[in-house]
């Protein structure tokens, strides 16, 4: 059995855009599926990537310390009884490593080729003694492509695509794929056993998503990941016939849809019944594709819709289908001064805000939307452009990043009760830098800083920083290869 992956972007596998590059390089087949790994290895520690301000070779953990003196009468009834009132000298605590462990696939190799296949594997972080000390553990080697990944509900399963070898021919690449030649299969990675599941041999294109922790959206039909067995999820007798984008509700019991006809519906998985829920917004952008953004709550009781290229915004309650306009102008919400994924619209895990980022000529202002009644409340303006919305677990708190320029970046934490806005980290040298996860506890920041345009002229890592700023801490030197993506940061659990 043979594991490789594949590049695509999956439109409810209505859609598909095959990322060959004419003229790459076939991978050979290799002759295993996966090698699963249990013996940690260890980075070593090493600079921060340069443009890093706070960069230091050594990172040291350093804490403030406040000393309370004693009240006068109880200094005057020491001092009379002939006891030393010196303020005694207190010790910097270090700061704990982060809890939970972190996940993410990358392509470790240096590249000296980039028309070649990307060779991703999935790998586990998990700190050691220090907050310098990582643990770097390969879990799953040897997927080529780009894999699709999504986490199961319960944060048990990983599923992912997987390119292989349709027509026999010994090799997999992404131009095979374009001209049929290969094609993807599903996969699933258990976390609590550490087991490697094949899902599909039949060259699916892709799924739609978890229905549950032990179901998956494939295409219109659900495969239970622990028998194999398959249902039909819906008629398809009765679906659009100009789907062009679309996205799974959290809790597997809808499916908006962007039509090429302009407008947005809602498909009711259990009964098929296919509702438009407004003909205001809709249809592809320029280069064919969907050109508005989708956003579930996490109840999925409300879908936020924005329009990139009219800056056109409204949400609609599920329950009802009524939508609410909501008054923001200003220029297309998708500017292009930064190549990096936006997130420019985020619920909070409480559904009780949705933060929306609001483009002005002169820079841009964040927004908080409380779910009460959707009146707009500006919390920051900035002439920068605000991007990369990450709401912390436990809902008090939304990191996010300003740039200024092409290399221009900065990481901030904005505390939503106190409205406390701080700058953790900022670089003049930053060519892709972005926020990737939170710790389960709310405490840390993990993200990505490149500095170079091409990873065989950058320096590149994975760091964590605090919440309150200080030293980030480098977790992988990721310097000459391919950029990691698909990062998880999950509570400690019976994992490997």
């Amino acid at each position: 059995m043979k594991l490789l992956t594949f590049s695509f972007i999956l439109l409810f596998c209505l859609l598909l855009v095959g990322c060959g590059v004419e003229g790459e390089t076939a991978t050979a087949v290799p002759t295993r599926v996966a090698v699963v790994t249990n013996t940690p290895t260890q980075l070593p520690a090493t600079d921060m990537p340069m443009g890093m301000d706070t960069a230091v070779a050594t990172p040291t953990n350093t804490a403030t310390s406040t000393v309370t003196s004693l009240p006068a009468t109880a200094a005057s009834t020491a001092l009379s009884a002939g006891v030393s009132t010196q303020t005694p000298t207190v010790t910097p605590t270090p700061l704990p490593p982060p809890p939970g462990k972190i996940y993410f696939f990358w392509d470790s190799k240096i590249i000296r080729d980039l028309n070649t296949n990307p060779v991703h594997s999935l790998y586990l972080a998990t700190p050691g003694e220090g907050l310098g000390d990582w643990n770097i553990q390969p879990l799953v080697e040897e997927i080529i492509g780009h894999p699709q990944i999504t986490l199961s509900p319960g944060k048990t399963k990983f599923a992912f695509t997987a390119l292989e070898d349709k027509n026999g021919d010994g090799s997999v690449s992404d131009e095979g794929y374009d001209r049929g030649f290969d094609a993807p299969n599903i996969f699933t990675y258990i976390l609590t056993n550490s087991e490697f599941v094949r899902l599909t041999s039949e060259y699916f294109s892709g799924y739609t998503g978890w229905l549950s922790d032990n179901e998956l959206a494939v295409g219109f039909r659900a495969i239970n990941t622990n028998d194999l067995t398959w249902r039909q999820l819906i008629n398809e007798e009765v679906l659009p016939d100009d789907m062009l984008g679309i996205s799974l509700s959290p809790d597997g019991n809808f499916i908006a849809v962007n039509q090429t006809s302009g407008q947005i519906s809602l498909i009711k998985i259990e009964s098929g019944e296919v509702v438009v829920v407004t003909n205001e917004m809709g249809g592809a952008n320029e280069i064919g594709l969907s050109d508005v953004k989708m956003v579930w709550s996490s109840d999925s009781k409300w879908l936020a819709l924005n329009q990139s290229s009219t800056n056109h915004f409204i949400v609609v309650n599920i329950d009802s289908q009524e939508t609410i306009p909501i008054p923001i102008s200003g220029p297309p919400l998708e500017m292009t001064i930064y190549p990096l994924p936006r997130h420019k619209l985020a619920w909070s895990p409480d559904n009780q805000y949705l933060a929306v980022v609001q483009p002005k000529p002169d820079g841009s202002v964040l927004l908080l939307l409380n779910s009460l009644d959707f009146t707009p409340q500006e919390m920051i303006s900035t002439p920068g452009e605000i991007h990369n919305l990450f709401w912390s677990p436990n809902g008090s708190q939304l990191a996010m990043t300003i740039s200024k320029g092409e290399k221009d970046a900065s990481l901030h934490v904005l505390e939503i009760t106190s409205g406390d806005f701080r700058e953790l980290w900022q670089s003049a040298e930053s060519t892709r830098f972005y926020i990737v996860a939170w710790s389960p506890d709310s405490e840390w920041l993990l993200f990505f800083n490149g500095t170079g345009w091409s990873p065989r002229e950058d320096e590149a890592g994975i760091y964590v920083i605090h919440k309150n700023g200080g030293v980030p801490y480098l977790v992988s030197n990721t310097s000459g290869s391919r950029d990691p993506i698909a990062f998880y940061w999950l509570p400690e659990m019976d994992t490997p």
